[in-house]
């Protein structure tokens, strides 16, 4: 499992170690856009879509599907309410290491 949190947004990857090689506080950049970015071979970037967003005790949790990895995405104002993305929108997470 992947979890980055910063500025008010926390993500959770449920993630296979081969994809994505990390260590316990090491800084990364996360991305989540509706246009491919730039990214390396060092980077993970996968495509997928927003297929559900709900309201558990006064935040935000909405769902990502990357075509069988599961993104969760909680914050205090939804990605879907806010209109960030519609439902079933395709969007791109890309995960940089610093």
């Amino acid at each position: 499992m992947i979890e980055v949190e910063g500025d008010g947004i926390a993500f959770s990857v449920d993630m296979v170690k081969e994809l994505v090689s990390l260590t316990k506080g090491q800084e990364v950049i996360v991305s989540l856009t509706k246009s491919k970015p730039e990214f390396t071979e060092r980077d993970f970037c996968a495509r997928g879509y927003v297929f559900h967003e709900r309201n558990v005790n006064g935040r935000f949790v909405t769902l990502i599907s990357l075509f069988g990895l599961l993104v969760k995405v909680n914050s205090s104002e939804g990605l879907l309410q806010k209109g960030v993305f519609a439902m079933l929108d395709h969007v791109y997470l890309c995960i940089k290491v610093k």
